[in-house]
């Protein structure tokens, strides 16, 4: 809501060590989640796992985590 919105808001503006917890909980999240080796890593079994499935039968079945 609205109302709700705005109380957060304002918690988040004069809580420093709240903006201080999420930010580092954003910048663990970018480096183990996001980070490009990690992304390109993901592409390339996307397309290993594509290729395995036009050339050799193999069905597509992508691990919960990726």
């Amino acid at each position: 809501t609205k109302k709700m919105l705005r109380e957060h808001v304002i918690r988040l503006a004069t809580d420093e060590s709240l903006r201080w917890m999420l930010g580092h909980k954003l910048y663990k999240y970018l480096i183990d989640v996001v980070d490009w080796n990690i992304v390109a890593g993901q592409y390339y079994q996307a397309y290993e796992m594509a290729n395995a499935e036009i050339h050799d039968g193999v069905p597509v079945e992508f691990p919960t985590e990726f």
